[in-house]
């Protein structure tokens, strides 16, 4: 807790959850998001998408980013715990593995965390029929594991009308992606924080002048922050009970 509360306190706390509010709500489409499309390109209405950027989208890139960030962070938990000055011992003798391990480890922490970003959540978007997203009949890429959470969990899966996925299922489904892209560092806060920020913006739209995804996607954001803030805690404490820090 100690240690949670430094960092906070600390000149990476605030300035890393504006950041990752900040990434969240750009890799949503919103800021100057548009301009990161192919010149030219239009969207599945027909229209121009905004782009700017010659030959090739850039659309990815906040995701990215945003994987970069919490690869950066592991690279710092990693480098605390002294992980360049670990030994491999082996039958032939020992061997220092070497300072690039930390950076390997951080890159599959950032890939990873990208991947699942990009994973999709299109299809819980309508949030139980609370907003007026346009249905689609489609599965996202982490919907074969939800759909066998939800039959084991006894959670009903699509409303009446056959493809429309109730209010139970949207939150299973953003708790699953919550808690698969802060696992490195713990996990359990996304896997509560993204499906109560999705409710909250869902509630609250009609009833605020400003935009409620907007601000859904922002909240999002904010919390993988506080959950690296309280990883980065968590393994530093970790690091010095086993005796490596």
């Amino acid at each position: 807790m100690i240690d949670f509360l430094e960092f906070m306190l600390s000149a990476y706390g605030l300035p890393l959850i504006l950041w990752m509010a900040f990434l969240s709500r750009l890799s949503g489409g919103g800021f100057f998001a548009p301009l990161l499309n192919k010149r030219g390109a239009v969207g599945d209405d027909g229209k121009d998408l905004g782009g700017v950027i010659p030959f090739i989208s850039l659309s990815m890139l906040p995701e990215i980013i945003f994987g970069i960030t919490m690869g950066a962070f592991f690279f710092y938990v990693l480098h605390y715990c002294g992980v360049p000055e670990w030994q491999l011992i082996t039958r032939g003798g020992q061997y220092a593995i070497g300072p690039w391990v930390s950076g390997i480890i951080s890159l599959a922490v950032a890939v990873r965390c990208y991947l699942w970003m990009e994973t999709g959540h299109g299809i819980v978007l309508p949030w139980g029929g609370l907003l007026p997203y346009a249905q689609r009949f489609r599965t996202q890429t982490l919907s074969p594991v939800v759909d066998w959470l939800a039959d084991k969990l006894g959670i009903q899966k699509v409303q009446e009308d056959g493809y429309s996925r109730t209010l139970n299922y949207c939150r299973l489904f953003m708790a699953v992606k919550g808690l698969l892209i802060g696992l490195p560092f713990g996990g359990l806060i996304l896997m509560v924080w993204w499906p109560a920020a999705y409710e909250m913006g869902a509630r609250l739209r009609g009833k605020v002048k400003f935009d409620s995804h907007a601000l859904t996607e922002m909240v999002a954001g904010a919390g993988t922050g506080v959950q690296i803030a309280a990883g980065v805690a968590l393994l530093k404490w970790l690091a010095r009970l086993i005796g490596i820090a």
